[in-house]
């Protein structure tokens, strides 16, 4: 007998590159926007991303409708399982993740393997087949001692198959520059090959490198829907998906002002309760469900409507992936995120409370990057890890020790620390490691020095930060603490041994750093721990230079009697008594030429000291110059 779907079809005849298919297809509605978008829809990264997704959504609503997964068609199902890997490695995760995420399922990866093979994504089902060949010799029996061996295997097949070399032969580019992410290409590259398989059965067609026609197309949305009403009708499905783009946008917004009527009107009418929405008001509404808006916007009374209904607690907001807990957490709705954790005691699904949105990001990084202690302390008791880490932000303890940048507090302002010392101080309680590094380099002692932070600087070094740790670019935190104006962080970090001689790929050194600021305690203890005075710093500066174009002449004078080379140059030709005589120091100007600096000099343009003041009308610099030298001002003229 041949096998049929709950709405009586045919499913092991179905023809599917034609009509056929699309019957089935159209017995549920969702969100047409990869369809709709106005103008022309050129083939972007996204573009193939979302396209897949809607396939694989396709195929996740025709089992729910009470489809076996036997009777679904071969190309959904094949699409549903690439975009599932799609999504389990996705930029920010390691290949690795893929295999942890399906728990080293030997079904699901020959079914991800066959595929991949069959949307023709060869390179991507070879690198499987290698891992999967290994794990099979393992017997799928993952042990923690096995884990480094695994690595390696992994390793060796994405050079041996998805090297950025191999895919960027078959697929160009693709959306990633030369320096793009590897992972980027990875997931990019079988969202295309997938596109390019669905091109032979999808049943929407347009004019190639033409836009959609705005008319057919609402006219096959009409007829879709008529459809879906139709086939829900005979099944006698209760929750059968039958409302418009239009009705999703309203329920979606009845959710986020609270208007508990409408979410009661739009349930009962058979509103598709994890449909997500397109566009909207704001940037939380775009891409989300129905209880992503409400938990976003803290409408505690709509969630156990939404709850009760089955909405998805861990469904993903299609624009980056966040969920409603990442997004209340954000937010600041300490009750919904309560209310989101305790689900489990009351029987529902449990929240996946480290779930990752796009560029890794989780629900306690949400909650740390808006110090909101105590959503970060519920989570952190909910089994939060703490020392997840996003793609470029590290983990919470990197957000917690760093701050937006602005002009007053770099040029010496008060700084508000408290509310990032209380969310530090939790995470670090709660086991977060110090010495973790950001996509740069940074750790949470580095972030926390630039930024002014200095009540945190203890508490990481109690916790065993590494005091010397470095940046991509060779900076430490003491670097970093004096460069940008935080001379209280480097008295600190030179309390606990900071590394005075280290010199940052820029030539900045700590000296360097702290004679331009003119931090005459801090510069004669690094003179006295034995650094470099003489270092040559950023296009060639030197302590010297930028105490002496600072004006800071106490600092010239220490450095003077260490030794300062008074006649150092930097680019341009340029000394520390130019550049006195240029801002007008009247008195380091005479420090320096009491040191015997030579007035001689001339910079890149055969400019000297006088008649570089001459020209910034200096007139005390000027006359004190010209004193020793009454000839000079004719003779440059």
């Amino acid at each position: 007998m041949a096998a049929r779907g709950i709405h009586g079809c045919d499913l092991t005849s179905l023809d599917y590159a034609g009509g056929q298919m699309t019957e089935i297809i159209d017995c549920v509605f969702v969100s047409a926007e990869p369809f709709t978008e106005p103008g022309r829809r050129d083939r972007s990264p996204e573009d193939c991303f979302r396209y897949c997704l809607e396939a694989s959504v396709y195929a996740g609503r025709l089992v729910q409708f009470g489809f076996a997964e036997h009777e679904v068609p071969k190309p959904l199902l094949h699409v549903h399982r690439a975009t599932e890997l799609v999504l389990r490695t996705e930029p920010m995760d390691d290949l690795e993740d893929f295999l942890r995420e399906i728990k080293w399922s030997k079904a699901v990866m020959e079914q991800t393997i066959e595929a991949l093979a069959a949307i023709g994504a060869d390179d991507h089902a070879g690198f499987l087949v290698t891992v999967h060949a290994h794990l099979a010799g393992l017997g799928y029996d993952i042990k923690r001692s096995r884990l480094d061996s695994i690595r390696e295997v992994i390793a060796a097949a994405a050079e041996q198959h998805l090297s950025a070399d191999a895919l960027e032969r078959r697929y160009g580019s693709f959306g990633v520059d030369g320096d793009g992410d590897d992972l980027d290409r990875r997931w990019r590259s079988i969202c295309l090959q997938a596109t390019t398989y669905m091109d032979g059965w999808t049943n929407i067609k347009r004019i190639a490198g033409g836009p959609w026609n705005k008319a057919e197309l609402e006219a096959y949305f009409v007829s879709r829907l008529e459809l879906a009403r139709r086939l829900a009708s005979e099944s006698g499905s209760p929750q059968a998906n039958v409302v418009s783009l239009t009705d999703t946008k309203a329920f979606v917004l009845a959710a986020r002002e609270g208007d508990i009527e409408t979410v009661r009107a739009r349930l009962a009418a058979g509103a598709d309760i994890d449909a997500p929405m397109t566009g909207g008001p704001d940037w939380l509404t775009d891409g989300a469900t129905a209880l992503m808006a409400a938990a976003a916007k803290g409408r505690r009374d709509v969630l156990p409507l939404l709850l009760a209904a089955g909405a998805d607690v861990n469904a993903r907001r299609t624009t980056d992936r966040a969920t409603a807990l990442l997004l209340a957490a954000q937010e600041g709705q300490l009750e919904i995120v309560n209310d989101l954790l305790n689900l489990k005691s009351k029987g529902k699904v449990k929240t996946k409370v480290n779930l990752k949105a796009a560029g890794g990001h989780t629900a306690l990084m949400a909650a740390t990057r808006g110090l909101h202690l105590e959503i970060v302390r519920a989570l952190v008791a909910a089994g939060a890890d703490v020392n997840a880490q996003s793609k470029q932000s590290g983990t919470a303890l990197s957000l917690a020790c760093s701050r937006l940048m602005d002009q007053a507090t770099i040029r010496g302002g008060a700084i508000d620390q408290s509310g990032h010392v209380a969310v530090a101080r939790l995470l670090l309680a709660a086991g977060a490691d110090p010495n973790v590094q950001d996509s740069s380099g940074w750790t949470p002692l580095i972030q926390a020095s630039r930024d002014g932070l200095s009540d945190i600087i203890q508490d990481l070094l109690d916790a065993g930060a590494d005091v010397n740790a470095r940046t991509d670019y060779e900076d430490t935190a003491l670097i970093l603490s004096l460069s940008w104006n935080r001379p209280e962080t480097a008295r600190r970090l030179l309390a606990a041994g900071a590394d005075v001689h280290a010199v940052a790929n820029s030539g900045e050194t700590a000296l360097i750093a702290a004679a331009g600021h003119g931090f005459r305690d801090l510069v004669q203890r690094l003179i006295g721990a034995g650094t470099d005075v003489n270092a040559s710093g950023p296009h060639g500066s030197s302590a010297l230079i930028g105490a002496a174009a600072g004006g800071h002449v106490e600092v010239v004078k220490i450095l003077l009697a260490a030794g300062a080379d008074v006649d150092a140059r930097i680019q341009y030709g340029r000394t520390a008594l130019s550049l006195a005589a240029m801002n007008g120091h009247l008195d380091v100007v005479q420090m320096l030429v009491a040191a015997s600096a030579n007035l001689d000099v001339k910079d890149a343009e055969g400019f000297t000291a006088l008649t570089i003041a001459e020209r910034e009308d200096h007139d005390a610099v000027v006359k004190f110059l010209q004193s020793g030298r009454p000839s000079e001002t004719a003779d440059a003229s």
